[in-house]
């Protein structure tokens, strides 16, 4: 769980507890036992399956490696491929085959058709072209997801996120995602996401002001568009270049709740075609 929905339920544990509402009423209970919240919640529900790369879990992920867009591992003998190299991939896919294992899916049959998975639009998604360049979009849009997403890209490149934050809710994650990119060596390029009754100015400072708390590199552009085509532009080949934040919203807005249409893949597409 992260701090994105507290301006609903104010505090953490009321989150928990109406997720734990989900745990209540399902026959088959899974956890991830890595994560603190999935150890409160098996402490709730002894019976829950676990799944995690720590030894005590039910389901456990071994031998993690990665190559180029994929990561490999091993679960119960079974060597399984996801085509991702997104670390939160392995417990998301994690929690895949152990809920359909329960179901009665063999593992091996698991195992065969994830290989053939290409994911879903706008996690951690490819963006194919003829630059050499790794152009990714994902809809991460709090500080936890930022971070997971900067962990998981090879420290041997560069990387340049392309992002704004949302107008009149989780002011807070504007600094935060600042910091996560100065601490994880990341180029900024702040633009436009959602400034609702905002300005795009006032969240840019408050995004900027993170960045320069850990003296990390950034540019402003307000046009989403050509913050994408300057972020492409400034990546050499072998580079990650992350468009984070609207994924599948087709709209942006700009003005209050007024909707503007907008596609965040034809866009990457249109500034790739701008090189």
């Amino acid at each position: 769980l992260s701090t994105e929905h507290l301006d609903y339920h104010k505090t953490m544990d009321n989150y928990f507890d109406a997720k734990m509402i989900l745990l209540e009423n399902s026959k088959n209970r899974i956890v991830n036992i890595d994560d603190s919240y999935g150890k409160k919640a098996k402490k709730r529900f002894p019976d829950a399956v676990t799944f995690g790369l720590s030894e005590e879990a039910d389901y456990r992920a071994t031998r993690i490696n990665k190559i180029e867009d994929i990561t490999n591992f091993k679960l119960k003998g079974i060597d399984f491929t996801i085509n991702s190299i997104a670390d939160y991939e392995v417990y998301n896919k994690l929690a895949a085959i152990v809920t359909l294992n329960l179901m009665g899916a063999s593992l091996e049959e698991i195992s065969s058709k994830l290989k053939e998975f290409k994911g879903i639009p706008s996690r951690f998604q490819y963006v194919k072209n003829d630059l050499g360049k790794n152009i990714i979009i994902d809809f991460a849009h709090t500080p936890r997801a930022f971070e997971a997403i900067f962990k998981s890209i090879p420290k041997d490149v560069k990387t340049i996120a392309v992002f704004g934050i949302n107008g009149d809710r989780n002011a807070e994650f504007r600094r935060l995602i600042g910091n996560a990119c100065a601490k994880n060596d990341v180029f900024a390029v702040v633009t436009t996401d959602d400034p609702k009754f905002e300005t795009y100015e006032k969240i840019r400072d408050e995004i900027v002001l993170g960045i320069k708390e850990y003296d990390g590199e950034y540019k402003t552009i307000k046009d989403r568009k050509e913050a994408m085509i300057y972020a492409i532009s400034k990546a050499n080949k072998g580079d990650y270049i992350l468009m984070l934040g609207k994924g599948e919203e087709h709209f942006l807005k700009l003005n209050g709740n007024e909707k503007t249409p907008y596609n965040e893949y034809e866009t990457v597409l249109e500034a790739i075609a701008a090189q």
